[in-house]
């Protein structure tokens, strides 16, 4: 990929981090988690390139295919967790704990393929694993989550 390309790209995901992360502390704010999280999802459609909600019913592994970039799939990851959190608000506690747990499974799938984002996929994901139900958790998901260190 071309310099210019590539920053155009880290770019656009660093304006659609800011946007999510305000939609989600509005909504948190406001206490209108289940709007905060239709925003999200609208936002996400608008600005992906291709269909969100169909990205987030596959498996993590087949998502990761899709996204391109180790970045992009990270990001994809947090966005994944602010979902969870606002179910969360909203009181929806099994669907809360299976983003956050469809979450950490694209960290890992982040971390395996891009080995650049292993790090930042690492760190976030072991600060999402202390409120999350892993029990659950795809078997490989585990293991790469219990090989990693505990969050400091």
């Amino acid at each position: 990929m071309a310099t210019f390309e590539k920053d155009f790209i880290l770019r656009q995901i660093r304006q659609l981090v800011r946007l999510i992360a305000r939609i989600v502390l509005q909504a948190r704010a406001e206490g209108q988690y289940a709007s905060g999280l239709e925003e999200v999802r609208a936002t996400m459609e608008g600005h992906l390139g291709f269909d969100y909600e169909v990205l987030g019913r596959i498996d993590p592994a087949s998502a990761a295919l899709l996204v391109h970039d180790g970045e992009v799939l990270r990001t994809l990851a947090w966005i994944t967790a602010q979902e969870g959190e606002l179910l969360d608000g909203a009181n929806d506690l099994a669907a809360a704990q299976d983003q956050r747990r469809r979450a950490l499974a694209l960290y890992a799938e982040c971390a395996e393929r891009y080995p650049g984002e292993a790090a930042a996929c690492r760190e976030a994901a072991c600060a999402l694993a202390i409120k999350t139900e892993t029990g659950l958790l795809a078997e490989q998901y585990r293991r790469w989550l219990d090989s990693q260190p505990p969050a400091g």
